[in-house]
């Protein structure tokens, strides 16, 4: 299902193309456009719940609600928000999970870590909440950072440069050691 749908020159749009994902507000507003794999769609009791699938051809990242907040994990949370704001599924529809559909081993794994049981529980409508307001928050102060041309050299992972396949041509290296004093620090907390 895309969202934001823009035509390549000649096409047509897709017959059910959503509208962009919009987030922050006034002058600061992003759009956003993409595209998801599947959206599994359900009741529980008296409510619509949906599932977000996303197709790997290889292991797919599991990660946390903390990740989302840091901005690197965006790629589902933005799916989840696209598909309510569009109201597709009603004006309430509640998010089930967020999975991983790994097309050349596991089949589905949950995308989200945190749940301890073996069944696929629902998500908590506060885990929800703090995942589109995340967004709303953060969207807008990256693509700014962005539009002020800063491009961080940044990895989550302090060891990254000891097993790197790319470790000879990445900059992290370089970076982390002068950080502090070129203040190369790529924090996207409010100011």
């Amino acid at each position: 299902l895309p969202f934001g749908d823009v035509p390549l020159r000649g096409q047509q749009p897709h017959p059910h193309a959503q509208p962009f994902a919009t987030f922050g507000k006034g002058a600061e507003q992003v759009r956003v456009q993409g595209q998801i794999d599947r959206i599994d769609v359900g009741r529980r009791g008296s409510e619509t719940a949906f599932a977000v699938v996303d197709y790997k051809t290889r292991q797919g990242q599991r990660f946390e609600i903390k990740e989302v907040r840091e901005g690197l994990a965006l790629q589902l949370a933005i799916y989840v928000a696209a598909i309510r704001q569009s109201k597709l599924l009603g004006p309430d529809a509640g998010l089930f999970q967020l999975f991983y559909w790994n097309l050349t081993r596991d089949g589905c794994v949950l995308a989200l870590k945190g749940n301890k049981s073996k069944r696929w529980e629902p998500m908590e409508p506060a885990a929800l909440a703090e995942i589109e307001q995340t967004l709303h928050d953060l969207l807008p102060r990256m693509a700014a950072r962005i539009r002020h041309a800063e491009f961080p050299v940044h990895s989550a992972d302090e060891h990254c440069t000891g097993w790197c396949y790319y470790s000879t041509v990445c900059r992290v290296a370089q970076v982390r050691s002068v950080t502090e004093e070129r203040q190369k620090i790529w924090n996207l907390a409010p100011p």
